[in-house]
């Protein structure tokens, strides 16, 4: 599954050829694999995008291999259908901005329609990884773990190469703030140097598992998973970097190993959208994933007693955050101000207007992340509703192949 709201052709091009050397190797079959690219724009970006995916699959040589380009109808379309009449349900659906855990939860909804047992994700600001004629496969690693893992295993990906998860440009003349950025955002000190420390591109077959806050731990845009994707909701926080990687959190929780495959992908920056404007967007997204942090942390160091999770255990864990709210003020005003800082302290104008921004923002962010916890709570209340509806819903109903739209055109 590819989620975008980016031109997807490079990144499905690589991941069409990764299918094709699996099928080669008959670690899976065409019949068995779907590829889904859920397109997040508009609705005119969307029609672009549409071009590109249908001249990439029409140079593929994987017949067999369905390939879907969702875009906003269909998709609006698809949840209208899964939510009913429930106008609540549907209201958190709605896209008002940037929101990654919403895509997220579409991407859950819809693979469940499509019956999958496992989800291979990876977003539209990577490439698959080649080197000569040696391609970087998280693909093959995945299928293959999955086939001889043990069951309570549930996640496995790697890391990128190329730029960080984090664009820290703004930065990069002050290694010092950006440890602190890292920190802010629960990392340790060991796997903040690994993330500075300069990598080279990794082709291994080393299979090793992380732990919470550590570097070896996989980027969501690169990762296959199962189960939890069933029971639990991702945050619908809106313009907050970072949502999604819940899942690998309740993993660590639940003590399922989050395994690392070493098979990276390209993740590129697009530089065109270094200007102030984005900066300032960029680093309010980050504040605010910072205080999504400091409220979610305190439940990412909980181990669960039965090692598994339900949609009821988990939101009986959203409720305890929601009471613990007025007792973490303090904690999370003096978190945001230390990241406002960096900024406010820097010697570039353009960095000290973005501290301005952060500084004047810091109550709106505690009041929208309160009010996205307790829509967190509405839609994990939800969820196991809503993962069973989608689950009897046909997929045919809403989504059309890219092949046979190409051939009605």
């Amino acid at each position: 599954m590819i989620p975008a709201d980016r031109p997807a052709a490079a990144c499905l091009a690589g991941y069409l050829r990764e299918i094709a050397s699996a099928v080669e190797k008959n670690l899976v079959s065409e019949s068995d694999i779907a590829v889904v690219v859920v397109d997040d724009g508009t609705d005119a970006e969307y029609a672009v995008n549409a071009d590109a995916v249908e001249r990439t699959c029409r140079r593929c040589i994987l017949s067999d291999v369905a390939t879907f380009h969702i875009g906003p109808e269909a998709t609006r379309d698809f949840l209208a259908s899964i939510t009913g009449g429930d106008a609540a349900a549907a209201g958190l659906f709605e896209k008002h901005g940037r929101n990654y855990g919403r895509i997220g939860n579409i991407l859950s909804l819809i693979a469940l329609s499509f019956g999958t047992t496992f989800i291979h994700r990876r977003d539209s600001d990577t490439v698959l990884h080649t080197d000569g004629e040696r391609i970087s496969s998280p693909l093959e690693a995945e299928l293959l773990f999955f086939s001889t893992a043990d069951p309570s295993c549930s996640m496995v990906g790697s890391n990128y190469n190329g730029q960080p998860d984090i664009d820290i440009s703004l930065l990069h003349d002050r290694p010092q703030s950006i440890v602190q950025v890292y920190s802010l955002v629960g990392m340790s000190e060991t796997a903040i140097r690994e993330k500075l420390e300069p990598f080279q591109p990794r082709f291994t077959d080393e299979i090793c598992t992380g732990t919470a806050g550590d570097a070896l731990w996989p980027e969501m845009g690169n990762i296959a998973y199962r189960d939890i994707f069933r029971s639990v909701a991702l945050p619908p926080h809106e313009r907050t970097l970072g949502t999604d990687y819940l899942f690998l959190h309740c993993c660590d929780m639940a003590g399922s190993p989050v395994t690392l495959h070493n098979q990276r992908v390209d993740h590129l920056h697009s530089t065109a959208r270094r200007t102030a404007s984005y900066y300032k967007q960029y680093y309010a997204m980050l504040s605010r994933c910072i205080d999504y942090y400091t409220i979610y942390g305190h439940l990412f160091g909980e181990r669960l007693q039965c090692g598994t999770f339900t949609p009821i255990d988990f939101l009986d864990k959203l409720r305890l955050l929601a009471d613990r709210l007025p007792y973490r003020a303090e904690e999370r005003v003096e978190r945001l101000r230390r990241f406002a800082e960096l900024f406010t302290c820097h010697p570039d104008a353009s960095a000290r207007d973005v501290g301005s921004v952060l500084v004047s923002g810091i109550n709106r962010v505690l009041a929208e992340n309160d009010c996205f916890l307790h829509q967190h709570i509405a839609l994990q209340k939800r969820w196991e509703s809503l993962a069973d509806r989608a689950s009897h819903t046909d997929p045919d109903a809403f989504f059309v192949p890219v092949e046979a739209v190409a051939g009605h055109a």
